[in-house]
């Protein structure tokens, strides 16, 4: 069912729903997407291909706090931003396989003074609006009040809340936005967090792409990511997209297991063809290989000093706690300038995999991978 989008992950194309949570991680680890029908601490239910067209009910609460007159923001700009710019968003970079739909709840006035607990806006809002909806229509409940300055503009839960309703006891999956920072970016980025990604991040090593010690992470440091600071709405990663079921057989990632030229094709298209090589390592933080163009919601990402970003390729690689972090080929590490363009080879300092892009086009891109003979054919990975 829909509001247990945070458990599903993408098995062989198709989508696998499980029942369970998730064992602890280390802040440190990085982590490995799961390439068998088992995860640790689910019960596969099913399996099923992907629908056409998913569309998340949300309902968005316009919420004030007791003495606090309602903000400036309007009922329209914000039913024309989510149901407008940002369903047409996820609609494009999920493939049509995913969109929002729902209804705006008119500026209430909570009986609760100014505060920043998440928790207690809930509780206060749910049931002075119980009467208007039947909670069990929704998945997502958006919150937008005043929060003031509590340091952070919005939250999103990756794990539903049961709440009780007049209809009784419903699970429902959360997004709080302030309304004073109520834009487009924000509400996408939010509600990808109740679609169970996390952030996507930029890994500085200083004058090299890996080390083992020695390296930071900048938590938003993806500039070409909405789940980073891809502003105003630029598409997920390869990792976030598979992590979401949102590659099949015609729009998918090809697992590189042996030496080879590929063509992959622009990341933005819902064309047939590859759209991002994944690239086996031995710790499991396996290698992401994505082309952008400057098509849909990622046109004009190569401006503002993002001059080479449709020039080559992106890479990335699996975070821990579902997060992701975009890797600098050609350093010292400069997260506006990314992008492994032609001719400049990248050597995996774990594998000694080689990643050099041919030609970049329009329609395709050409990139030759070189795996180490000891790592050849000895993969088996969905």
């Amino acid at each position: 069912m829909l509001r247990r989008l945070f458990a599903v992950a993408a098995v062989a194309g198709g989508l696998l729903f499980f029942r369970g949570g998730v064992s602890g991680e280390s802040p440190a680890a990085l982590e490995a997407l799961p390439e068998t029908d088992e995860a640790s601490g689910f019960e596969v239910l099913r399996r099923t291909q992907p629908p056409a067209l998913l569309s998340v009910r949300t309902l968005v609460v316009l919420a004030t706090f007791e003495g606090v007159a309602p903000p400036t923001l309007t009922e329209p700009f914000v039913r024309e931003t989510v149901f407008g710019a940002v369903d047409e968003y996820y609609r494009e970079q999920s493939y049509g396989r995913l969109g929002f739909e729902g209804d705006i709840q008119p500026w209430v006035s909570l009986p609760i003074e100014p505060t920043c607990s998440v928790a207690d806006v809930r509780r206060a809002a749910l049931p002075l609006i119980d009467a208007n909806w039947d909670f069990r229509t929704f998945e997502t409940v958006v919150l937008v009040a005043p929060y003031g300055a509590c340091g952070w503009a919005g939250l999103g839960s990756r794990f539903p809340e049961t709440v009780s309703t007049a209809e009784g006891a419903v699970e429902l999956l959360f997004a709080y936005i302030n309304a004073a920072q109520f834009t487009p970016h924000l509400v996408a980025h939010e509600l990808g967090h109740t679609l169970g990604s996390h952030h996507s991040g930029f890994l500085n090593c200083g004058v090299v792409t890996f080390a083992s010690s020695g390296c930071s992470i900048s938590e938003y440091g993806d500039y070409f990511d909405v789940m980073g600071r891809g502003q105003p709405l630029r598409h997920w990663n390869a990792i976030h997209k598979l992590r979401a079921g949102w590659f099949d057989d015609q729009r998918r990632v090809e697992t590189v297991a042996h030496s080879g030229v590929f063509s992959v094709t622009p990341f933005e298209t819902a064309t047939p063809g590859i759209k991002a090589l994944r690239i086996p390592r031995p710790d499991g933080n396996d290698l992401f290989v994505e082309y952008r163009q400057p098509i849909g919601f990622d046109a004009g990402m190569d401006q503002g000093g993002f001059s080479d970003v449709f020039q080559g390729v992106l890479l990335h690689i699996p975070g821990g706690f579902r997060k992701t972090l975009l890797l600098d080929p050609t350093p010292p590490a400069e997260p506006h300038r990314a992008a492994l363009t032609p001719g400049r080879p990248f050597i995996d300092p774990l594998t000694g995999t080689r990643v050099v892009v041919l030609r970049a086009q329009p329609e395709t891109l050409e990139v030759s991978v070189t795996l180490p003979v000891r790592h050849q054919g000895t993969y088996d990975l969905q």
